[in-house]
């Protein structure tokens, strides 16, 4: 695995196929770079290196496609122009999301907003941990207080996003409600017939007292399963109760019950082709024929079938579209605020040339006035 001092000397080397992309863009969104700025925003001068720092994982894939065009004989002149919009376009991303950064981390600072000490603590030991693992732990802008630093910073960024909205701003039940309803035909609020299915198995294999594995008699392990299925199916045993006893570690914790893909009690039966056909034929509080499923016999206990249609509201799926909501909101929030805070602040490029908001905005119509004139900005970045 590549180190972030390493990716980072990539990103470097990549930047420069790329940086005449950049440049070339309009007057009025003109990136031209003076001594690695790319941009001033207010007081904060943003270097192509620190936005090349948010793009690790987009070098990864661009430097993969390049290596795959260059092993198929297709690096060209095409191919490069490809790659050099695929970058610009990347690059202009982690601007956007750089800008936004450090203009919250001013904003942050500006209002002395809180955070819990203990919380900084273990962000500060997890990302110590993971810079150790990269080797560089010690290194100029990794050292121990280096990293305390990022690691505040990126606490007092979320807790600014955090106060952007409100409790009185969260989507209550009503909320989630209209959404459920004018989104409930969408293939991931409907749910494919279920059913509710227990499994009692055995293994064809044993482990003795000093950890070796051997094979058990298949016909001695077919005889005893046939025996269990039995005091079910001819003695009404319940599976339940059965399966307390198992040899079998996960059927005992489970209690044998197959869960569906989000935890619900009924498994969607194509979720599970062995299930699924040693089921065929059988009746609600059936059990299966014994059936094989890697190294186990098993049978499967039917006890109730659900019908194909809405998925409750309730639970996960409540859950699911209340963080839908949130983030929905979050980021409308986080949009505004952005707005708001350019528009207040001093904008110019690396020469000290005033540039055009819709850099930022490039969907919003309304971002195309000049920015970066003389009057006075009251912005945290101003200060």
């Amino acid at each position: 695995m590549k180190s972030p001092l390493h990716t980072l000397l990539i990103t470097c080397v990549l930047a420069a196929l790329a940086t005449n992309a950049i440049l070339a863009a309009g007057e009025e969104d003109n990136l031209e770079l003076q001594n690695e700025i790319v941009l001033k925003v207010g007081t904060i001068q943003i270097s192509k290196t620190e936005v090349e720092s948010h793009m690790y994982e987009v070098v990864a894939r661009l430097r993969e496609r390049k290596e795959q065009w260059q092993a198929s004989g297709r690096w060209d002149k095409d191919a490069e122009a490809t790659y050099a919009q695929i970058y610009k376009e990347e690059f202009l991303n982690a601007l956007r999301e750089t800008v936004k950064e450090r203009l919250m981390l001013a904003e942050a600072k500006d209002k002395k907003l809180e955070y819990d000490k203990r919380r900084l603590e273990k962000r500060t030991t997890v990302i110590t941990e993971n810079v150790r693992k990269s080797g560089i732990l010690g290194k100029p802008g990794y050292t121990y207080q280096d990293i305390k630093e990022i690691a505040k910073n990126q606490i007092l960024i979320e807790e600014f996003k955090s106060s952007l909205v409100t409790m009185v701003d969260l989507p209550n039940r009503v909320d989630v409600e209209r959404y459920y309803k004018e989104h409930l035909a969408e293939a991931e609020y409907q749910r494919g017939a279920g059913a509710k299915v227990y499994v009692f198995k055995l293994s064809l294999y044993e482990v003795n007292g000093l950890g070796v594995r051997s094979a058990r008699d298949p016909a001695k392990v077919r005889k005893d399963i046939e025996e269990f299925r039995k005091r079910v199916s001819d003695e009404g045993q319940s599976v339940r109760d059965l399966v307390r006893d198992s040899e079998d570690e996960e059927t005992r914790k489970t209690g044998g019950l197959v869960k569906g893909s989000d935890g619900d009690d009924y498994m969607e039966l194509e979720q599970n082709r062995p299930i699924k056909e040693a089921l065929r034929g059988v009746d609600v509080k059936g059990c299966s024929p014994i059936f094989q499923t890697g190294e186990f016999l098993a049978f499967a206990y039917l006890d109730d079938r659900r019908p194909a249609g809405p998925r409750p509201l309730d639970g996960p799926t409540f859950e699911k579209i209340q963080n839908l909501l949130i983030d929905k909101l979050s980021k409308q929030r986080e949009a505004e605020w952005f707005h708001k805070a350019l528009e207040r602040t001093v904008v110019r490029n690396g020469l000290d040339k005033p540039i055009s908001l819709k850099i930022f905005f490039p969907d919003d119509p309304s971002a195309v006035s000049k920015n970066g004139n003389d009057t006075k900005k009251d912005g945290p970045a101003n200060k």
